[in-house]
């Protein structure tokens, strides 16, 4: 766990693009030595977990996608009213 933790603060100094893959890559990397080992008892308990890994990556790249997204601030762009309450849109 301490070399995985110097592994990802190493690629922090060397990149600044997302590492949100890497432990992914690191419990692929378990689950196929769990397979080897007979941990697991067979093939189709490993695509199953490699099938759900591989969904849950796909979510987390899209999660960041809309990390890159600005919203606006539209609520300074609305007319003033008499009442004290802000109204904010989201295109």
């Amino acid at each position: 766990m301490e070399s995985e933790k110097k592994i990802f603060e190493m690629l922090e100094t060397k990149t600044s693009m997302t590492k949100y893959w890497l432990p992914l890559t690191w419990a692929t990397n378990i689950i196929n030595r769990a397979r080897k080992e007979l941990r697991i008892h067979n093939d189709h308990m490993v695509q199953t977990i490699l099938l759900e890994m591989s969904d849950m990556r796909g979510r987390l790249g899209s999660l960041i996608g809309y990390d890159n997204v600005n919203i606006p601030i539209v609520y300074t762009q609305v007319p003033r009213s008499s009442s004290p309450r802000i109204n904010l849109f989201i295109y």
